[in-house]
């Protein structure tokens, strides 16, 4: 009995002194930059998610012109019909949600992700979320750069 009692105690300790991997919804940063980002980003294309029409629309269409400019030194800033309506932190890598695209950008003062990709010229980007969130559904915004 007594040896018992020594194993499940030694047992025990083992399991307390380990730290589990478990998904706790946390997600940090990736380390890395993508130089493909850097520079200044013109909205061109929305493609609404599921469920709604799935025309893409022009930002004429939707009222409103949108930049991104994302520079080497982590920074970026989102222009709204010419005006600033956002500035922070960002990095770029990994998208550890594993939401549409393999890559993802961390705004970092925001607690946010936003998945996206860079081809041919063009970034694409998925919609933003909070960093516990996934989004099943989204829309798609392309931008060229300038």
């Amino acid at each position: 009995m007594k040896r018992n009692i020594q194993l499940c105690a030694l047992f025990i300790g083992l399991m307390l002194a380990c730290k589990p991997e478990v998904d706790c919804g946390c997600v940090m940063p990736a380390p890395e930059t993508d130089p493909q980002l850097t520079g200044r980003w013109e909205l061109v294309k929305i493609t609404p998610g599921y469920g709604v029409t799935i025309t893409p629309i022009t930002p004429t269409e939707a009222g409103y012109t949108e930049s991104f400019e994302f520079k080497a030194n982590n920074t970026f800033q989102r222009l709204r019909n010419g005006q600033v309506v956002e500035n922070g932190n960002y990095r770029s890598g990994e998208n550890l949600r594993k939401v549409a695209y393999a890559k993802a950008i961390y705004y970092l003062d925001r607690k946010e992700i936003q998945p996206y990709q860079v081809t041919d010229g063009h970034l694409y980007f998925y919609e933003r979320m909070p960093e516990e969130a996934t989004l099943a559904d989204g829309s798609t915004y392309e931008y060229v750069k300038k």
